[in-house]
C-alpha cells in the first residue's frame, strides 16, 4: 500500500465517523497512533538501517582501497623494483597518510597474525607491542579477534570499545572492519564509532518527531473542534496531507513507489525532495513510464528492472547504484533501496528511497584516478632510477605516451630551451591515432616569436589556453601559430632545473576544446619535476663523459683520449698516419710574469689556433703542460707539413696582451706497419725539440720586448728612462774601472730592473698623491717578481739577483731582504743611484724636478744610510765635472 494511500484511508474513514455523528474521542486518536507508529516503526528503521549500511558499505569499500594501495607496492617489490622491506616502509607511510570521512580523521590501521601493531596513527606507543593480551574496557581481546576473524573468513566486522580519535581520555563503541592481507600476512582495518553514526540518526529521527508533534496537534485540534461542519473537516484533512507531503520531503532521500502493470513499473507517487535531488517536478514522474526510463542512464537501466521481479518474488528489500539523469542533463548517481507491501485489497505496490551518493562515487573516482596516476608516477620515476644518458630519449617518448593516454589528449611533447634561452625545440613528441606530428616544424624556433606566451611562461609555471580562439588580441601571434598546428586547447608545464626554466612539457588537444582542472596541472608538474631530474642526470653524465675525454682548460681531447685513438687507429687501413707535437715558447715567462691566469689564456690562444688550423677529422688534444699533439689519420707527410706551415703562419698573428703566441713544432708519419704509433709520437718529439731549439731563444727575447713594452706604456719606466739611468751608471762604472763584461752586465740590469712592476696597475703606478699601505705593499713585490722572471730565461738569470737587490738600502732598511752595506751587490748599488737622480733632475706628476745643487744635497743626505757612501763621493765628482750634463 502506498505511503499517502495508506494514511489517506485512516483520514477519510474519520471523516465518516464524523458523517454519522459518532461521538467516539478514542476513534479520533486512531490516525495519530497509526501516524506515530507508521513513522517509528517503518521510516524510522529504515533510516537508521539505512545509515547503518552506508557506514558499512563506505567501511569496507575504504578498507578495499587500503588493501589496492598495499598491493601496488606488493607489486613493486615482485617486479623487483624495490626490496619487501623499503615496500613494506612505503606502504605504511602511504596507508597512514590516507584519512577520510566528514572529519578528516577517519583512519587504517595494520597488525599481522602474531597480533603485533605494525601501524596506528593515533597510537604509535604500541607499534611493534604484542597485543596478544590487550583487551577494551569490557575485557574483549579486540587483536586476538581480528586474526580469528581474518583467518576464519578472510575479513569480517568486529565491534568493541577503542579511544575516540587521538583523545586518549574517551572511549566509544567502534565498529571495524578487518581484511587479510596475504602476501604479507598483515591485518588492515579500518572502523566508524557507532556514536558518530547515533549522531546522525537521532539529529534526523528528532526532526521527523517534531513534524509528528506538529502533525498530531493539528490532528488532534482537528478532532477536538469534530462539533464543526464537514467540510471544515475535510479542509483540515487536505491541510493535514499537505503537512503529511512536507514531512516527507524534507527526509533526506527522494520517497517514491509504483504499482507493477503488465510487467512494468508505473510510479504513482514521489515526494517533494526530488526537486532539490533532480531538479524534477514530482507529477512530471507520476504514470509516466517513458519520462523515467529515459532519465536512467543507458548502460545501468537493466539493473533497474532487474530488480522489479526480485521484490515482486519475495518482498525483499534490494539495494542497487545507478546513474540517472537530473533536469541540466548531469548524471547522479542514485543508491535505491525498495520493499514490497500489499495494500488492503491485496494489489502489491512497491516503495523505494533514492539516495543522492553522487560526491561518495566522484570520491571514489578521484581516489582511484589519484591511485593510478600514482602509480604511473612511479612506474616513470623507477625507470629513470637507472636510465643511461644514451637511453633518456627512449624513456621521454614512453612518458609522453603513458601521460597522453591516461589523460586521454591528442598531443604530447617536451621543448628544450637553448643555452642562451633565445631558442626553444620540439625535442620530444607523442601523437593519437590520427593525429599529424609537428615536431619537424617546431624547430630552433625564436621565442620572441611568440612574445605573449613566452612572457607567461616566464611568469607563471603553468600556462592554460581552453580555447586558442578566445586569446587576447596582444596574442595574435599566438593564436595564428597554435591553428596553424590545428590546436584547439593546450596546457603546458614548465621544466624547471635549478631555478632556472630549461624547457616545458605540455598537452594539445586537437579533436575538441578542452579544459583541465587543477589536479591534472598539479600532476603535469609532477612529470615536470621527473623530467627535470632526468635531464639534470643526462647533462651530468654526458659532462662527466666529456670532461673524461676533454681538457678542462682548452677544450680539446686530453692525453687519455688520445692515447686511446692512437691504440684504435694503430691499423693498416689508417695508413699513412702522421702524428704533430707542438710546445708552447715562453709559456714559463708568462706565468712567472704575469701568474698562471695570463698562462692560460696562452694556451686557450694556442689551441684554437690548432683547432682553426686543422680540419674536423684531424684529432687535436692537450697532451700535458705546454705541449699539444695532433693525429693526422690517412695523412701523408707532405699534406701534415702543409698543415705545420699553416699552423706556424696564424701563430705569427696571434697575440695575448701584446705577447707573440710562439710554438716550436715537428712531426713524423708512420708509413708502413713495421712500427707502432709510440715510435712515431717520439720521432714527432724529437723534431720538436730541434726546432725549439732554434726558437725558444728569440721567443723568450720577443716576450721580453713585449713585457718592456707594455711596462712603458702604463708606467714612467720608458726607454727615455733606461737609456738616461744608462749613461749615468755607465759613467760610475768606468770612474770604478769595471771591465767591459761588467757594463755590458750593468745595462741590462738597468733596462730589466723595473721588469717585475708589469702586474702592477696603471692607477698605482701613476698615482699622484701618497700611495696607501696597501698599494705600497704592492710595490715592494715588483723586485721578487723581477728576480723570477729574469731567472726563468737563461740569457738573464746572471742578473738575477742585482734586480731582486735594486731596492735594498746602505743601512739594512730596504727590501725585500733588508741587505746591508756591501752584502748589497755593487751593480744594484749603482742602480739605486742612477735610479734616484734621473727621478731627482727630471721628476715625475707627484714630484717635481730638482736642481743640481738639490740633486747634490740630497745625495749627500743619503750617503751612508740609502747609498753606499764611496759610490755617492764617485757620482758627485762625476757631476762636478760635468760629464753627466
Amino acid at each position: 500500500m502506498g505511503i499517502r494511500t495508506f494514511l489517506k484511508k485512516f483520514l477519510y474513514r474519520e471523516r465518516y465517523y464524523k458523517s454519522k455523528r459518532h461521538r467516539l474521542p478514542s476513534l479520533g486518536l486512531i490516525p495519530v497512533v497509526l501516524f506515530v507508529i507508521f513513522v517509528a516503526a517503518y521510516i524510522l528503521p529504515i533510516f537508521g538501517a539505512r545509515v547503518m549500511e552506508e557506514k558499512e558499505i563506505m567501511t569496507r569499500e575504504m578498507v578495499g582501497v587500503g588493501l589496492k594501495v598495499l598491493g601496488h607496492y606488493r607489486a613493486m617489490e615482485e617486479e623487483g623494483q624495490i626490496e619487501q622491506e623499503e615496500a613494506q616502509r612505503q606502504a605504511i607511510e602511504a596507508v597512514k597518510a590516507m584519512t577520510f570521512g566528514d572529519k578528516e580523521q577517519d583512519y587504517y590501521w595494520i597488525n599481522d597474525l602474531h597480533p603485533r601493531m605494525i601501524m596506528h596513527p593515533f597510537r604509535p606507543d604500541l607499534e611493534g607491542e604484542d597485543l596478544t593480551d590487550f583487551e577494551d574496557p569490557e575485557g574483549l581481546n579486540l587483536f586476538v579477534g581480528f586474526v580469528h576473524t581474518v583467518k576464519e573468513h578472510g575479513s569480517g566486522f568486529v565491534t568493541y570499545k577503542w579511544q575516540y580519535y587521538d583523545d586518549t581520555q574517551r572511549l566509544e563503541p567502534k565498529l571495524s572492519y578487518v581484511a587479510h592481507f596475504e602476501p604479507w600476512d598483515w591485518i588492515l582495518g579500518s572502523g566508524v564509532y557507532i556514536n558518530d553514526i547515533d549522531e546522525t540518526i537521532a539529529a534526523t529521527r528528532n526532526s521527523l518527531l517534531l513534524w509528528v508533534l506538529v502533525v498530531a496537534a493539528i490532528t488532534g485540534a482537528v478532532f477536538l473542534l469534530k462539533e464543526r461542519l464537514l467540510w471544515d473537516a475535510e479542509k483540515n484533512l487536505r491541510e493535514s496531507e499537505e503537512r503529511l507531503n512536507t514531512l516527507l520531503s524534507n527526509t533526506p532521500a527522494v520517497i517514491y513507489s509504483y504499482n507493477v502493470i503488465d510487467g512494468m513499473p508505473r510510479i504513482n507517487y514521489v515526494n517533494e525532495n526530488v526537486k532539490d535531488v533532480l531538479g524534477f517536478e514530482p507529477e512530471d514522474f507520476i504514470n509516466n513510464h517513458n519520462f523515467f526510463v529515459e532519465c536512467l542512464h543507458p548502460e545501468d537501466a537493466h539493473k533497474f528492472f532487474a530488480a522489479i521481479p526480485k521484490v515482486m518474488a519475495d518482498g525483499r528489500a534490494t539495494l542497487e547504484e545507478y546513474r540517472f539523469n537530473d533536469k541540466e542533463g548531469n548524471y547522479h548517481w542514485l543508491h535505491d533501496k525498495q520493499q514490497l507491501i500489499n495494500q488492503g485489497d491485496g494489489t502489491p505496490e512497491v516503495i523505494g528511497a533514492w539516495w543522492d551518493i553522487t560526491e561518495r562515487k566522484q570520491a571514489e573516482e578521484n581516489l582511484n584516478y589519484r591511485f593510478q596516476f600514482e602509480k604511473l608516477v612511479s612506474e616513470i620515476s623507477s625507470r629513470f632510477i637507472s636510465i643511461s644518458s644514451d637511453k633518456i630519449d627512449e624513456e621521454i617518448n614512453y612518458v609522453l605516451q603513458q601521460t597522453g593516454e591516461f589523460f586521454n589528449v591528442d598531443r604530447s611533447y617536451v621543448f628544450q630551451f637553448s643555452a642562451n634561452e633565445k631558442n626553444r625545440s620540439n625535442t620530444h613528441e607523442w601523437c593519437a591515432e590520427g593525429i599529424e606530428s609537428q615536431m619537424d616544424k617546431l624547430q630552433k624556433q625564436p621565442l620572441e616569436s611568440m612574445p605573449f606566451w613566452a612572457e607567461q611562461l616566464r611568469n607563471r609555471d603553468y600556462i592554460h589556453i581552453p580555447d586558442v580562439n578566445k586569446l587576447p588580441p596582444e596574442a595574435e601571434a599566438e593564436r595564428k601559430e597554435f591553428q596553424r598546428q590545428g590546436i584547439q586547447s593546450l596546457l603546458t608545464v614548465s621544466i624547471q632545473s635549478k631555478g632556472r626554466t630549461i624547457g616545458f612539457f605540455g598537452f594539445d588537444s586537437v579533436k575538441e576544446k578542452k579544459s583541465w582542472p587543477e589536479e591534472t596541472i598539479s600532476f603535469l608538474q609532477i612529470i615536470a619535476d621527473i623530467l627535470a631530474s632526468a635531464f639534470e642526470k643526462s647533462i651530468a653524465e654526458e659532462k662527466i663523459r666529456y670532461m673524461s675525454f676533454h681538457d678542462s682548460l682548452t677544450d680539446l681531447y686530453n692525453r687519455r683520449y688520445i692515447e686511446e685513438e692512437m691504440k684504435r687507429l694503430d691499423t693498416e687501413r689508417q695508413l699513412p698516419i702522421s702524428i704533430v707535437m707542438v710546445d708552447i715558447n715562453g709559456l714559463k715567462l708568462v706565468n712567472d710574469t704575469y701568474g698562471h691566469e695570463k698562462g692560460d689564456e696562452m694556451l686557450k690562444r694556442t689551441a684554437e689556433i690548432l683547432k682553426k688550423s686543422c680540419r674536423e677529422e684531424e684529432m687535436v688534444a692537450r697532451w700535458g703542460g705546454d705541449e699539444f699533439v695532433i693525429l693526422f689519420p690517412k695523412t701523408t707527410a707532405y699534406e701534415t707539413n702543409k698543415v705545420c706551415v699553416r699552423i706556424m703562419r696564424n701563430c705569427k698573428k696571434a697575440y695575448v696582451n701584446e705577447i707573440p703566441v710562439s710554438i716550436a713544432l715537428g712531426f713524423a708519419c708512420k708509413e708502413s706497419s713495421g712500427k707502432d704509433l709510440s715510435q712515431v709520437l717520439s720521432e714527432a718529439e724529437d723534431s720538436m725539440y730541434q726546432h725549439k731549439l732554434t726558437e725558444d731563444r728569440s721567443a723568450k727575447n720577443a716576450v721580453l720586448k713585449a713585457f718592456l713594452k707594455t711596462l712603458a706604456e702604463k708606467s714612467f719606466e720608458t726607454e727615455e728612462h733606461v737609456l738616461n739611468m744608462q749613461r749615468i751608471a755607465q759613467a760610475i762604472g768606468q770612474k770604478l774601472d769595471l771591465p767591459d763584461s761588467e757594463l755590458n752586465r750593468l745595462e741590462l740590469i738597468i733596462t730589466l730592473h723595473d721588469i717585475g712592476k708589469i702586474n702592477i696597475t696603471e692607477e698605482v703606478l701613476t698615482k699622484e698623491g701618497p700611495l696607501t699601505q696597501e698599494e705600497w705593499e704592492i710595490i715592494k713585490r715588483h723586485p721578487e717578481i723581477g728576480f723570477r722572471i729574469a731567472g726563468a730565461t737563461e740569457e738573464f738569470a746572471h742578473v738575477a739577483e742585482d734586480i731582486l737587490a735594486h731596492h735594498e738600502r746602505w743601512d739594512g732598511s730596504g727590501y725585500p731582504r733588508g741587505l746591508k752595506g756591501e752584502d748589497i751587490p755593487l751593480l744594484a748599488r749603482i742602480t739605486a743611484i742612477a735610479d734616484a737622480y734621473e727621478v731627482m733632475r727630471y721628476g715625475r706628476p707627484y714630484k717635481e724636478s730638482m736642481s743640481k745643487a738639490e740633486i747634490e744635497a740630497e745625495l749627500k743626505k743619503c750617503s751612508g744610510s740609502q747609498f753606499d757612501p764611496e759610490l755617492v763621493a764617485i757620482f758627485l765628482s762625476i757631476l762636478a765635472e760635468g760629464e753627466i750634463d
